[in-house]
């Protein structure tokens, strides 16, 4: 059972021995409404199958070709590349709004996760354990937390969490769930409701950014306002996705990186294979298990020269402030630079062999 302090606006997620980090949050960041909104996405919407993918492994063939692929995203099959894919942008709206709520110094709320795909050790069919039909397990689907993140990095890291349903807890006071200001950014269109039905939550009070506003900004002018010490401020995707990826310096940006390599980076290595892209496996010896490994980590925040452990972002450029501009960056394909031999090709040094190497040598 959670502590009390669980719920207050300042106070550790657990007790006798609290992570340090909670002790200096005060309130909480709730990102709630819709995360895809796929229906207002280019048409088509080519991309590489495998850009969201860290490896690919199996058999030269299916390497090449996947390699090789692309794509409408509308109208991908079920599998793992799709989703891979479709939970990057999801993936990418945790990380910014984890980096809101630091420049806010709140804890946050995280909002309700769709899978693509389930999780499962050997092949599975589209998307499906065996011996699942289509009907009987629609995707995507509401899906916990720990089929995309690992728990217990998240548990013990300086990115204090709470769950989805955190607010309908009747722990949660009347007057402080009230106690609330809605971050919108002009020009964003209105948030739709979540896949599990649920409307954005009127708030007391109303935050106005512009296009290209950075999260330190965002942070500055809720204190300005006088509201921060309210208990919970809300944000909706198509707001936060218009907002500036930084915190306002490199140097703050460069600590959050560090922050979200571990719950984000090269702990994030899960396993998809697929019974499409295996048709000669199991049974034989020749052809391997042709599997897609995820997750990529969301691009880190610009720190300047080098970057995080030599993969991070290059020197930070003026925000843009157009919103079609934003958005077209945002959607632009991530470069992709995919090497290995014989059985797997990776597209990334972030993983822990690289970076145990990487230490072992300074």
């Amino acid at each position: 059972v959670d502590p009390d302090s669980y719920y207050e606006r300042v106070g550790p997620a657990s007790e006798p021995q609290p992570e340090p980090t909670e002790l200096e949050y005060s309130g909480f960041l709730h990102l709630d409404g819709a995360l895809l909104d796929m229906s207002s996405w280019p048409r088509p919407y080519m991309r590489s199958e495998a850009s969201a993918a860290i490896k690919v492994e199996g058999s030269r063939s299916f390497i090449d070709e996947t390699l090789a692929r692309k794509s409408d995203v509308h109208t991908m099959r079920d599998g793992p590349a799709r989703h891979l894919l479709l939970d990057s942008f999801q993936r990418r709206l945790i990380h910014d709004a984890l980096a809101l709520a630091r420049a806010m110094k709140r804890k946050l709320i995280l909002p309700p996760l769709q899978c693509w795909s389930d999780r499962y050790w050997n092949a599975l069919v589209r998307g499906r354990f065996p011996g699942v039909r289509a009907d009987a397990q629609p995707l995507p689907f509401h899906c916990p937390f720990d089929h995309l993140f690992d728990n217990e990095k998240w548990a013990h890291s300086d990115a204090p969490i709470r769950e989805h349903s955190f607010l309908d807890s009747h722990r949660v006071l009347d007057r402080d769930r009230n106690d609330s200001v809605r971050l919108v950014v002009r020009g964003a269109p209105a948030e739709a409701r979540d896949h599990l039905g649920r409307e954005p939550a009127v708030a007391a009070r109303t935050l106005e950014l512009s296009p290209g506003d950075d999260y330190a900004k965002a942070a500055s002018a809720l204190q300005q306002k006088g509201w921060g010490g309210a208990y919970v401020v809300k944000v909706g995707a198509r707001s936060l996705e218009l907002l500036c990826e930084s915190l306002g310096s490199a140097k703050a940006n460069a600590a959050f990186n560090k922050v979200v390599q571990r719950v984000l980076g090269i702990g994030e290595q899960i396993r998809y294979c697929d019974d499409a892209d295996n048709r000669r496996w199991p049974g034989d010896a020749r052809h391997p298990i042709n599997c897609t490994w995820g997750f990529h980590r969301p691009p880190p925040l610009p720190e300047g020269s080098g970057g995080l452990l030599g993969v991070g972002a290059s020197a930070p450029a003026a925000c843009r402030t157009d919103a079609k501009e934003i958005l077209a960056a945002r959607f632009a394909e991530p470069e992709r630079s995919w090497k290995g031999r014989g059985g797997e090709s990776w597209s990334t040094q972030d993983r822990p062999g690289y970076l145990y190497h990487q230490y072992m040598n300074k």
